[in-house]
């Protein structure tokens, strides 16, 4: 899942309750990052942290128009939306709107969490770190999870990608990834889950509710990227979504990032 758009520390005082509120990561000495951690408890997305401002030159993957109404706070959590809708004024061969937001404080290394429910449809629901340059993209996909895709209700899908070279001719071919698939015992859209990426200089670790899941080394991302947060529709990959599952939301309670206190900053 790979959008070409990416979109100053909080006062010092923020820090106290941003730590008594926090979960620490699996493992190691860490410390929360403040201009990061989100519990989506206002009426609407914090300006200073997120953007999800339509992009003219990266509409969303067809037939799913990313479009800023559908990322909504309700009841503290940060809802992502997709429908079946017609768009006015829409480019030919969009029939469903999705939703995305984007870091606008790029992050080097840490621990990122997302309390989340993912939607009851064949959805693409993602949670993911992103950075696209002309000359080089680096992606780590923490999830990508469509509920109700014919055999993928338990599946939690992983990867990591990288190319270099000109932006126009990056595709599946020429971008290298690193596919990985965990199967859970019961469909992931039964309930919360905690999904979690320990990312690092020397390794990427990947987990579930706590659980080690997935561990790689780390070859080529060390860059600053951008977390993301989307919904869009893949039609090759996960189908068609049916009628009677949209409108839809994958429900976010919170997203936390640390950094170690030994590593660096951003």
């Amino acid at each position: 899942m790979s959008p070409r758009y990416l979109y100053p520390l909080l006062a010092a005082f923020l820090f106290v309750p941003v730590r008594a509120l926090a979960d620490t990561p699996p493992t190691g000495s860490w410390e929360p990052i403040p201009e990061l951690w989100d519990e989506f408890n206002g009426a609407q997305l914090n300006p200073k942290k997120w953007a999800n401002e339509q992009n003219p030159s990266y509409l969303g993957r067809k037939p799913g128009m990313m479009m800023p109404y559908n990322a909504q706070l309700e009841g503290g959590e940060l809802n992502l939306f997709a429908r079946k809708e017609s768009i006015p004024g829409a480019p030919p061969g969009y029939s469903f709107t999705t939703g995305n937001i984007s870091s606008k404080v790029m992050v080097r290394y840490g621990y990122f969490e997302v309390r989340a429910k993912v939607m009851k449809s064949r959805v693409d629901c993602a949670f993911w770190l992103y950075r696209w340059t002309d000359a080089a993209s680096f992606e780590i996909d923490i999830f990508e999870i469509a509920g109700t895709a014919q055999g993928q209700e338990s599946s939690l899908h992983t990867n990591a990608h990288v190319y270099y070279g000109p932006a126009e001719q990056e595709n599946d071919q020429t971008r290298r990834s690193d596919p990985q698939t965990w199967q859970t015992a019961n469909p992931l859209t039964n309930d919360y889950h905690l999904y979690g990426l320990e990312w690092d200089e020397k390794e990427i670790k990947w987990y579930l509710d706590g659980k080690l899941v997935r561990t790689k080394a780390n070859t080529d991302w060390h860059v600053p990227m951008a977390i993301q947060l989307g919904t869009e529709i893949n039609v090759k990959w996960m189908g068609l979504p049916e009628a009677n599952e949209l409108p839809g939301a994958f429900k976010v309670d919170y997203f936390r990032a640390w950094r170690r206190q030994s590593g660096p900053a951003k």
